[in-house]
């Protein structure tokens, strides 16, 4: 078992400076795992508390726009990816 060996002068300072930047470190980790915690339990209780049907009629207006302002695609990519697949197969 290896002995630290005393540090003196500049160098206690870098020692002493690493030490509690590391010490911060860690109760930053802890104090978000913590609250990670409690921010999942907060999105679960937010979902099941959801009014989906108001939800949707929150959207319809979005919906309906979306669906009047979009460009008409001229092919659905399908060809694109059987290419694709040929070329991997290849």
């Amino acid at each position: 078992m290896s002995q630290s060996m005393p540090v003196y002068g500049e160098n206690a300072k870098v020692a002493m400076k690493n030490n509690v930047n590391l010490k911060l470190t860690r109760h930053w980790i802890r104090c978000w795992q913590k609250a990670g915690v409690e921010l999942d339990n907060i999105r679960r209780e937010n979902i099941r508390c959801a009014d989906t049907r108001q939800a949707i009629e929150n959207l319809d207006d979005a919906f309906e726009s979306a669906l009047l302002h979009q460009v008409p695609r001229t092919h659905s990519g399908l060809v694109q990816q059987q290419a694709f697949f040929h070329k991997r197969r290849s």
